[in-house]
């Protein structure tokens, strides 16, 4: 039994909502649609936590900027606004995943409860994990417009990864082939245009650092220069 899910950009076209010159393009890793989602996250670092405190890109940007961590979130508009100004454009480098099970009941409540409930990158970025003692295969499509826009663009001049200390250096799955190539596309492609790309960072999720870690990184790569 396959299911494939596709990010939620793809979905709700946020591509319309990029700036039409951007200057710095943070890359993060995958957000699901999912389609009984009533209230569906509009943007990147955006979605409604359903716990806890939820992703900490844009109240980071919030307090350093505005002294307001709340920023952005009273006025969500704002976001966009801020991508003109910034020049931020955002993508995620996995398009789509294939999930993949002999029980389609387990594969169903797989979905249902982790991908669509708490699926961190640890998971995202593995070829298969055991769940309710059933294996599921996970098999990413890659983003290939992230390839496309740097090698065709003018205005962008780093590229921020947002994956955190752990796969920070995108060093995972060195045996997959579709990732080994889009990875040494990327590196080439930045490499040729002297598009600054910056690897080490700390995740804005809520697992992926202190406040202080995260703030103090925000200030030295993403806002550095505004």
């Amino acid at each position: 039994m396959k299911k494939v899910v596709t990010h939620i950009s793809e979905v709700f076209n946020w591509d319309s909502k990029q700036p039409k010159q951007p200057q710095t393009l943070i890359l993060g890793s995958f957000n699901p649609f999912n389609p009984k989602d009533k209230t569906p996250t509009d943007f990147y670092y955006s979605r409604i936590p359903k716990r806890g405190r939820g992703n900490r890109f844009w109240t980071s940007i919030g307090k350093l900027k505005y002294d307001n961590t709340k920023y952005f979130k009273d006025n969500p508009g704002s976001r966009f606004q801020e991508l003109e100004e910034t020049g931020f454009m955002f993508l995620d480098l996995i398009k789509s995943i294939e999930f993949s099970s002999e029980d389609e009941h387990v594969l169903n409540q797989f979905l249902e409860k982790k991908v669509f409930g708490n699926f961190g990158d640890n998971d995202i970025l593995r070829s298969k994990l055991s769940y309710e003692s059933h294996i599921i295969n996970i098999k990413r499509k890659y983003n290939e417009k992230i390839l496309k826009i740097l090698s065709s663009t003018k205005s962008i001049k780093k590229v921020i990864n947002t994956l955190g200390s752990t796969n920070g250096n995108l060093g995972f799955n060195v045996r997959e082939k579709e990732w080994t190539e889009f990875k040494s596309e990327l590196f080439q492609i930045c490499n040729s245009k002297n598009i600054e790309l910056i690897l080490e960072s700390v995740s804005p999720s809520p697992q992926g650092g202190s406040d202080e870690e995260l703030e103090k990184w925000m200030c030295d790569n993403v806002l550095k220069n505004l």
